[in-house]
């Protein structure tokens, strides 16, 4: 079956990432979820960003030495830390470092920004870690913006090229101002020592993202002269400002207008979302601005939503079509639920007039934060409390138009009898998505982090491949894989219908199964077309019974001797028919081997001619499909074992004539050996007595 998924499926199947199926894998239960740090002490306010690879970087503020410092931690694609136990730290001065952002290197690493107060008042710092978890610059990182009148609320945005855009708050000039620094891939800040000036009046709540090209559009709230009202400002890659001095007018209607948030429009524009009480309630509106810095919605914004009562938290994301999508908590029922809206590239509301419903689920929804699925829906995620005062994670997946595509109300993403929070989202390339938080579960934060497959499924539901191994007491040609179920493949989900096996030629040489790229994932139903271009060919379908494991014999592409080792790899892929989805398994390898020997020759008979020894036998027809040739061996010792010393030449038919081979008696016997070197039992043993002109009467 053809999906809309396809052209992103043929990206991410390839995705390979090393490791041993010994691994550990993403958790499937709400009560569980992955450790990413559970040092002692307090770790809070994690961060996200994705690795490219199907995995994730995580930074947060560590509290296991006497100050505050910054640590990191990979997790990969299946579930697994790759750095150092309970992460990497990162800056290890005195006094407090902490506020960590993070943003994608774009090479499996990260660079992470922090507020620092190693110098007494508070300074930007920040580092990169490449993917193996070393840190690339300055050790305890290179200086943001190191002035006096300290600095704060550091933000990050990538630069396109390895370096990152940091933009703070600056204190100065004794206000509450904007900066910004661009710091290329090796380190160097590139622009005005400490910063360029955004907006050098007093400012708040400022909002930043990438322009694509090296350079950061901010947004901001202006709270003194302008109070309320929203500005934005577009600093290029040299770090000049490009629109009007002191900020484009984005929001000046009367009342009040606060917490803008932003993301690119893809073309060098912003959409831009706000707060806004122009109705004697706080509402959401929306302004687009292009790269020349020209509102291109309605004057002072587009309603994102003016339902009754308030809107809050509200987070922004962009829907790859110059548009926005907008989340917020709506208390329009008296209670706190989870909405969302989506805005095209006109500023007209794509979806139900006030939002559709994300999560209305009975108690508190609080905090959204979102991600793009990358396939034109959103993935948000939250804190609930429908169980209790205790705040749990919960997730909800739509599609461009709205549509839930998970559980009414969202999946349980964490749950346990502490709470949860500080929740952020990054894709996971594949439609869905890992999570980050904090877990207050041992009385104490720590850092935990979840997957959410595209279809809800917590973890990734595939089998689990382990082993791919000779068929044994065979002719060769086949190899025994066998694998663990999908965790739906069991009573009451029951979710799985069967697998299918997969094989393709894995080449030769001295690799080793453990080595064995996995494949990241399928990105939806399975295309054969793209499949077949990759090199892998069905095998066989294996039905489902609720069993903890499963096993099938496949054919190999070759059997494995002496001469080498001939691979073949092979994936399985549990089917769902109540999705229409398939669920791939990682990669495993095999080899065959040839593991029975020809029988032994029969009727060995030994015919004196002349000088010569002619010998002649019948072949044994057991196991001798795949015989190569026969060894015949002399000796002159009845009874003897043959050997190398004792091969006298090779015959691919029944025949051999040992030509003048000198008086004396002579003992033969013939051995077949197959086309992969084994050899068989030896016939009966024939003799020969030269110079005296007769047989022995002992030969058959």
């Amino acid at each position: 079956m053809r999906t809309p998924w396809g052209v992103l499926a043929l990206t991410v199947c390839l995705v390979s990432l090393c490791h041993s199926f010994a691994d550990a894998t993403w958790s499937h239960d709400p009560t569980e979820n992955n450790p990413v740090c559970t040092a002692e002490h307090q770790q809070v306010t994690p961060v996200i960003a994705a690795d490219g690879e199907g995995g994730a970087v995580i930074a947060w503020a560590d509290n296991r030495q006497t100050y505050e410092d910054v640590f990191v931690q990979r997790i990969d694609a299946l579930g697994n830390p790759l750095w150092t136990a309970d992460g990497v730290r990162i800056t290890q001065v005195v006094f407090d470092q902490d506020a960590p952002q993070i943003v994608s290197d774009g090479a499996g690493g990260a660079i992470i920004a922090w507020r620092d107060y190693r110098d007494s008042e508070y300074d930007i710092y920040a580092q990169r870690v490449d993917a193996a978890g070393n840190p690339l610059w300055t050790i305890n990182g290179v200086a943001v913006c190191d002035t006096v009148g300290g600095q704060t609320d550091p933000l990050i945005v990538s630069d396109g090229a390895s370096g990152a855009v940091i933009v703070w708050g600056d204190g100065r000039d004794r206000d509450y101002e904007i900066y910004a620094q661009r710091i290329d891939a090796l380190g160097n800040p590139l622009w005005t020592r400490n910063g360029a000036p955004v907006v050098e009046e007093f400012s708040s709540n400022f909002a930043a993202v990438s322009d694509g090209a090296g350079g950061v559009i901010v947004a901001w709230q202006q709270t003194l002269y302008r109070s309320g009202d929203i500005f934005a400002q577009w600093i290029d890659s040299s770090g000049t400002e490009r629109w009007t001095s002191g900020g484009l007018s984005v929001c000046t209607d009367g009342n009040n207008q606060e917490l803008p948030e932003i993301v690119s429009d893809g073309i060098g524009g912003a959409v831009i979302a706000w707060r806004d009480f122009r109705s004697d309630n706080w509402d959401l509106y929306a302004q687009r601005v292009s790269r020349t810095g020209s509102p291109l919605w309605t004057e002072d914004g587009v309603p994102v939503c003016v339902e009754g009562n308030s809107q809050y938290g509200h987070q922004i994301a962009p829907d790859g079509e110059r548009g926005a999508f907008v989340v917020w908590v709506d208390s329009r029922e008296d209670g706190w639920d989870v909405y969302a809206q989506r805005l095209d590239h006109t500023g007209t509301r794509l979806w139900s007039p006030e939002g559709s419903p994300i999560s209305t689920a009975h108690s508190g929804q609080w905090e959204p934060k979102l991600t793009p699925d990358g396939v034109g829906g959103l993935i948000v995620v939250w804190d609930d409390q429908r169980f209790g005062p205790e705040s749990d994670i919960f997730a909800q997946r739509v599609d461009s138009t709205g549509y839930p595509l998970w559980a009414i109300d969202g999946v349980a993403v964490a749950v346990s009898a502490r709470e949860q929070s500080y929740q952020m989202a990054a894709s996971d390339g594949a439609g869905g998505a890992i999570f980050s938080f904090g877990d207050f579960r041992a009385n104490e934060y720590d850092i935990y982090a979840q997957r959410v497959e595209r279809n809800g499924f917590l973890g990734y539901p595939a089998a689990e491949l382990t082993s791919a191994i000779d068929h044994p007491d065979d002719q060769g040609g086949e190899i025994v894989v066998s694998w663990d179920a999908s965790y739906l493949d069991a009573w009451p989900d029951e979710l799985v219908a069967h697998y299918s096996l997969w094989r393709r030629y894995g080449g030769t040489g001295s690799r080793r199964p453990a080595e064995s790229p996995f494949v990241h994932e399928w990105a939806g139903s399975v295309d054969t077309e793209a499949l077949a271009r990759y090199g892998w060919i069905h095998v066989a379908d294996v039905d489902a019974w609720q069993l903890p494991e499963y096993g099938c014999v496949a054919p190999s592409f070759g059997d494995s001797a002496a001469s080498g080792t001939i691979w073949t790899e092979f994936m399985v892929l549990a089917y769902c028919p109540a999705f229409s989805d398939y669920w791939m398994s990682g990669v495993i390898a095999g080899y065959s081997i040839d593991n029975v020997a020809p029988g032994a020759p029969l009727a060995l008979l030994a015919d004196i001619d002349g000088l010569d020894v002619d010998l002649v036998w019948s072949p044994s027809r057991v196991d001798d499909e795949d015989l190569d040739h026969y060894d015949v061996h002399r000796s002159d010792a009845a009874a003897f074992a043959p050997g190398p010393g004792t091969l006298i030449g090779t015959a691919t038919d029944t025949l051999f004539t040992d030509v003048d081979p000198g008086p004396d008696t002579w003992y033969y016997v013939v051995v077949g050996e197959d086309v992969h070197g084994n050899e068989g039992a030896s016939s009966n043993e024939a003799s020969a007595m030269l110079g005296v002109g007769v047989d022995d009467p002992a030969s058959p």
